[in-house]
């Protein structure tokens, strides 16, 4: 068996391995006197796939926003969202680059930051946060 197998890849002959699309998002984090701002990196191959399960119009921008706004949430004491201010975004090819700043109204201990981005399109995406 183990044979025909190298025989099998010595002539260039491919099997499908089980392999399985990654999907996953990087979030710098930094806390600015009373604002809480993050940059947020959306890969393109993520937003695509996200983007076939949703019929959103209008700019990139406008896209990106509603795409993002109900899966990044802010919960300050005893659990009330605080809304976020959008910032703007770079498109940068295969990544997307989104900016995000939030009012603190208290000290940053008592809020909690989620991210649930792209968990409808595969619910095992990682989500990375780099917090300063």
């Amino acid at each position: 068996m183990v044979r025909v197998f190298c025989l099998a890849v010595l002539m260039g002959w491919t099997f499908p391995l089980g392999a399985h699309p990654s999907h996953s998002t990087l979030a710098e984090v930094e806390v600015d006197g009373n604002q809480l701002q993050m940059a947020l990196q959306l890969r393109m191959a993520d937003i695509d796939v996200a983007l076939t399960h949703r019929k959103l119009v209008g700019s990139d921008e406008d896209v990106y926003r509603e795409l993002v706004t109900p899966h990044i949430q802010l919960k300050g004491p005893g659990g009330k969202p605080v809304p976020f201010t959008w910032v703007g975004m770079e498109d940068e090819g295969f990544q997307v680059w989104v900016y995000l700043e939030w009012r603190l109204d208290h000290p940053p201990s008592a809020y909690s930051l989620r991210n649930t981005l792209f968990y409808d399109v595969e619910s095992r995406t990682v989500h990375v946060m780099n917090i300063r």
